[in-house]
């Protein structure tokens, strides 16, 4: 009954009934004859995709035997269009190389991270190792509260340096710190400023100085003709003798003799050292270079009351007190 309860029942008493398995409440839902056949047919379909996707998946399987004999196929690995395989060899030392790599890369590790926890790769309970900032060749380690205090210092010469920038530089441009009420008053027109000068002020002084540092110039060159030209340019610089430009006055002939007094007709006596040439008219332009502003009283000898005998350079500078010669 139970395994085969689609069979009839047999009885012979009439008043005999029962309900239907199928049907019942209970029942579970069956499928109509048109179902049943849609679904087997899915099923096969599907089997036969999953049989030649795992020919797609593995290639590598051995090709099942058929009973028909002129079924043949191509080396998938041999074929045109098949990727270029690596032989046995390669492919080992490639696989050695990977390992080698990797190992490297742990190693590297180790050196550029030396402060990750050690990963104990053993069971082995006797491995050990020393710290890495307590070994003796280690740099040698601040205290949380030097760092500390180090930080600070540091953060307060930033600052520090800030301010100083502001005081350096005033001129530079106010950086807004996103803050739009903030204000500040101009550095150059508060009361206690100094006072600027106008741009044409300014050109103006400079040009004063230019023109005094250039007559300061030219009045060294007159103060201290003694000093050496300084060449303005490499080998081009040039100029003229002063004493002998064609413009020069002429100056009179002055010779030197032996310790003597020579007298000359209606001339008096002159220095023993100096020796007037007759044919000259040295008088006459040594009293016209005498100043006729001033009072000049001749020296007396006090022994005789006779005029001092000068000698030519004497009498060219006779009048003049210091600092008058130029």
């Amino acid at each position: 009954w139970h395994l085969h309860p689609e069979k009839p029942v047999e009885s012979g008493d009439g008043t005999e009934f029962g309900r239907n398995y199928f049907s019942r409440a209970s029942a579970v839902e069956q499928e109509s004859e048109e179902d049943m056949e849609a679904r087997e047919e899915i099923l096969a379909d599907m089997a036969e995709l999953k049989k030649y996707a795992s020919w797609h998946l593995h290639p590598e399987q051995p090709v099942g035997h058929t009973s028909d004999g002129t079924e043949f196929g191509r080396n998938f690995f041999g074929r045109a269009s098949a990727e270029e395989q690596e032989s046995v060899e390669d492919m080992q030392e490639r696989t050695k190389i990977l390992l080698e790599a990797a190992e490297l890369k742990k190693f590297a590790t180790f050196h550029l991270h030396p402060e990750k926890p050690v990963v104990e790769s053993s069971t082995d309970g006797s491995e050990f190792g020393r710290n890495f900032f307590g070994r003796a060749s280690a740099v040698e380690q601040e205290s949380t509260d030097e760092a500390e205090e180090r930080m600070r210092i540091l953060e307060e010469a930033a600052e520090l340096k800030k301010f100083a920038a502001f005081h350096l530089h005033p001129e530079k441009p106010v950086e807004g710190a996103g803050d739009g009420t903030a204000c500040g008053r101009n550095y150059y027109g508060r009361p206690s400023a100094a006072e600027q000068e106008s741009e044409e002020d300014l050109l103006e002084r400079n040009r004063i100085l230019e023109e005094v540092a250039m007559l300061k110039k030219f009045a060294t060159f007159h103060l201290h003709p003694e000093e050496p030209v300084e060449e303005a340019s490499a080998g081009t610089a040039s100029g003229r003798n002063f004493f002998t430009r064609p413009s020069a006055p002429i100056h009179e002939r002055i010779h030197t003799s032996g310790h003597a007094i020579v007298k000359l007709d209606g001339q008096g006596d002159y220095d023993q050292h100096f020796v007037v040439d007759e044919e000259s008219n040295i008088r006459d332009s040594i009293v016209a270079a005498l100043p006729t502003a001033k009072n000049v009283t001749m020296a007396t000898d006090d022994s005789e009351g006779k005029p001092l005998s000068r000698s030519p350079s004497d009498v060219l500078l006779f009048g003049y007190g210091e600092g008058e010669a130029f």
